[in-house]
């Protein structure tokens, strides 16, 4: 029953599944491993070795802004 009120909501454009479908990856992009930092950009994540080295390897640079290189 539930599935067939899902559908009737998704069909209906009451519940946008585009919408549930970018959580979903949003989510998935903010996992990273205890050894790794995630970059700013929220998709990107880096070795912990690579943080604040002088070299930038966020597209965003953000391993090497003032705030985590204090």
């Amino acid at each position: 029953m539930s599935e067939f009120i899902l559908a009737l909501v998704t069909i209906s454009g009451l519940f946008p599944i585009t919408k549930a479908v970018s959580v979903l990856v949003d989510k998935e992009h903010k996992a990273c491993g205890p050894a790794e930092f995630l970059c700013y950009d929220q998709m990107t994540c880096i070795s912990l070795n690579w943080l604040c080295d002088g070299e930038p390897d966020c597209s965003d640079d953000s391993d090497e802004s003032l705030d985590q290189c204090k």
